[in-house]
């Protein structure tokens, strides 16, 4: 269950970087959400823009480093 939980977590990290390079985003605010699956979740944002993806993408490795 615990490795099942760290793989869908993996998995929604990675579609969320994907995310913010294909589509240029920028997520002022970026806050994270895991739920009881390991889905992770965007959660209440400040504003999201079109802009170098570069610092959310920094964030969001950030919550990916406890898993490795």
């Amino acid at each position: 269950m615990i490795r099942s939980s760290i793989k869908t977590c993996w998995r929604t990290v990675n579609a969320i970087i994907n995310k913010l390079k294909n589509h240029e985003l920028h997520i002022d605010d970026l806050q994270f959400l895991v739920d009881s699956h390991g889905r992770v979740l965007i959660n209440d944002p400040r504003d999201v823009i079109r802009s170098s993806p570069d610092k959310s993408i920094s964030k969001v490795n950030e919550l990916r480093g406890p898993m490795l």
